[in-house]
């Protein structure tokens, strides 16, 4: 129990961090429902007329926040899984077999060092 203990405090900020995000992305998803359905006929207008509405850029303005807000979010996702499957950098080479790599990465170089002795 002291090892999740420790990994929090080590990780509360990013934690803090995601937990804000998806708050603030949560709340701005709901918004922006509530401006689509409140537009609908603003919508319609701009379906046959291709003209849009200052409401309507609102919502798009909006939208582009949400989406970067999204992204922002996924990536503190994947960096707390990443941190979660791989707690060290040790653990992350041997999931990767990075020695295996590099032992055969030096196989050319150290078959040159035999034949120079011969």
């Amino acid at each position: 129990m002291s090892k999740l203990k420790n990994w929090y405090k080590k990780h509360k900020n990013i934690l803090v961090a995601f937990g804000f995000t998806s708050l603030i992305t949560f709340l701005l998803t709901l918004l922006e429902i509530n401006l689509i359905i409140s537009n609908i006929k603003d919508l319609e207008v701009y379906a046959a007329t291709k003209e849009m509405s200052t409401s309507l850029k609102v919502v798009g303005s909006l939208g582009l926040v949400n989406v970067a807000l999204l992204t922002a979010w996924t990536l503190m996702f994947m960096f707390i899984i990443f941190k979660i499957l791989f707690p060290n950098k040790h653990s992350f080479k041997n999931a990767l077999f990075l020695n295996e790599l590099s032992f055969l990465k030096n196989i050319p170089s150290e078959l040159r060092k035999g034949v120079d002795k011969r």
